[in-house]
């Protein structure tokens, strides 16, 4: 702290964190591994991560530090608004004479240091694919709230060569199933707790802590004015102090320069989900489930038994498509990157589309990619699979094995959110890119209209890893690649693996782009905004 003190202005004065702003000592000045914030709307969380992050680099050199957002335009202001004015406007130019140098890279997404150290910036809205290959020690992801769960192993991947680490994960919660709440769950959960100098009662200032003109003591018996001294002589008090990840709420009211008068309009006139959220940095449930436990008994027929072939039965000549989401399963009783999941689903003579067989790779000998490769094929023969779609990711080696041995009966398929089209293909990758969103809102649309069928008998226990994985979704609004509007985003809790969801996803999506022709969307449909497109 120190330091930064004697090294950064904000708004053209030396940077002073005895102000008022205590709670933020242990942020800075303590060597922790890992620190989520959980704050409320303008609390100078920016500010705090963009010291932090020059700290980091012009005190270690040779140091490689990770800034990530949902938006490129976030990622832009942090690096212009924030890192730009902290290295430019510096106190006596001490960062320009000792760190910077006219020959270096000085540019939006990435900045290099005199010392040998490097910034990197990245968006990442919906995948992580353009952070792929770096090698960094420290990262920062900033409004992890937007941001997929299922990115977050791609970019701390980013670490695995690095000796010592350290992250940074900051945001402002939306539901309690939100990633931000996950992992606030997982924390040490610190809330910053004050002495009233009247009473001496203990508290965490919220709601009742409020009048129009000032901040009051909530003890119902005192009641009485809180000093600025008093907010700002508080200590952090950790509910799970042995946990790794220091968890770390921040709250408007803690904040010297928000005065009570604008807090008490807030209380008296936002909703209490923004509230909540924005104010006073809790979650508040909100989001909906797409498929509750009640919907999934619905769904579920109960006479009907998972099939090990379609030889002899009623769907012996009616096409059959498999799904494949990949996974690392679990390895020495530690969870990977979810399971790999196959499904195999078909048209039942009803026009219903029918689960007939599941298989979840688990542990053990399952968790090999040849025997997964060999029991993937002997599923495709004993159902004469007519296409089979897999996700594009962690399975790579396997999808370019499977193209190789199927042909044109085999794609790959990769969620995206910031493309104009629904659909594209990629024929140099044979990989489907889709609109997320708008994807999975079709596929949602298709069972809740009564399309959709799963097997309910002789599952080998997949009938509870279905219902598990489908109520792990669930659905909020955050905003849209271009920052303004608000789109639909489908998630699940970082404890809740939804693979099961996505493989039974992509063998619905596999039927409907056999149907379209030569496994690909051939021509156009208005109702599934399907493009031209031409397989390789």
């Amino acid at each position: 702290m120190g330091f930064a003190e004697s090294m950064y202005k904000l708004n053209g004065q030396p940077l002073r964190f005895t102000q008022g702003r205590n709670y933020l000592k242990p942020i800075h000045e303590a060597e922790l591994e890992e620190i989520l914030m959980m704050t409320g709307r303008q609390v100078e969380k920016t500010t705090t991560i963009s010291v932090k992050m020059a700290n980091n680099v012009l005190l270690r050199p040779f140091s490689t530090s990770l800034y990530v957002a949902p938006l490129n335009e976030q990622v832009k202001t942090f690096s212009r608004a924030r890192l730009d004015k902290l290295f430019r406007y510096s106190q006596n130019d001490l960062v320009r004479k000792r760190y910077k140098s006219s020959d270096l890279v000085d540019q939006v997404f990435h900045k290099e240091f005199l010392n040998g150290a490097e910034i990197y910036m990245r968006n990442c809205y919906d995948d992580a694919d353009n952070i792929r290959g770096l090698s960094i020690q420290d990262v920062c992801i900033d409004e992890i709230q937007d941001i997929n769960v299922d990115s977050i192993p791609v970019i701390l991947e980013t670490q695995a060569r690095a000796k010592k680490k350290h992250r940074i994960y900051t945001g402002t919660p939306k539901t309690f199933s939100n990633t931000i709440q996950q992992l606030w769950d997982g924390s040490s959960q610190a809330d910053w707790v004050i002495r009233c100098p009247h009473c001496s009662k203990h508290q965490v200032l919220g709601i009742e802590s409020v009048t129009p003109t000032q901040f009051i003591c909530r003890n119902p018996r005192c009641h009485k004015p809180l000093p600025d001294i008093a907010r700002a002589m508080g200590r952090w008090e950790h509910r799970n102090p042995a946990k790794k990840r220091k968890g770390f709420r921040i709250t408007q009211m803690m904040v010297p320069d928000i005065n009570p008068a604008d807090i008490f309009d807030k209380i008296e006139n936002y909703p209490l989900l923004r509230l909540k959220n924005e104010v006073l940095g809790e979650s508040y449930e909100k989001a909906d489930k797409p498929f509750t436990k009640d919907f999934m008994m619905e769904i579920t027929d109960r006479d009907f038994s998972m099939m090990t072939t379609i030889t002899n039965s009623t769907f012996a000549n009616i096409p059959t498509f498999m799904g494949i989401d990949w996974g690392e399963g679990e390895k020495n009783g530690e969870s990977g990157t979810g399971y790999t999941v196959l499904t195999v689903g078909a048209y039942n003579p009803e026009g219903k589309f029918q689960i007939l067989y599941a298989k979840r790779f688990e542990k053990g000998n399952e968790l090999d990619p040849d025997f997964q490769m060999k029991t993937i094929h002997n599923v495709i023969d004993s159902f004469r699979c007519r296409y089979v779609i897999a996700d594009y990711g962690a399975g790579v080696k396997e999808n370019k094995r499977l193209r190789k041995q199927l042909g044109k009966r085999f794609a790959q398929v990769q969620y995206v959110g910031q493309q104009k089209k629904k659909l594209n293909y990629d024929q140099n990758e044979f990989k489907f890119l889709i609109e997320r969103s708008d994807w999975i809102t079709d596929f949602v649309d298709f069972a809740h209209d009564g399309n959709l069928r799963l097997f309910g008998k002789d599952d080998e226990g997949m009938v509870n890893v279905f219902h598990e994985n489908f109520t792990a979704i669930y659905s909020e609004y955050r905003k849209s690649t271009n920052g303004l509007a608000e789109k639909l985003f489908y998630g699940h809790a970082l404890s809740q693996p939804d693979d099961a969801y996505h493989s039974t996803f992509y063998a619905w999506f596999a039927s409907l782009m056999y149907k379209q022709g030569s496994f690909t969307p051939e021509g156009k449909s208005k109702k599934r905004g399907f493009t031209s497109v031409r397989a390789s």
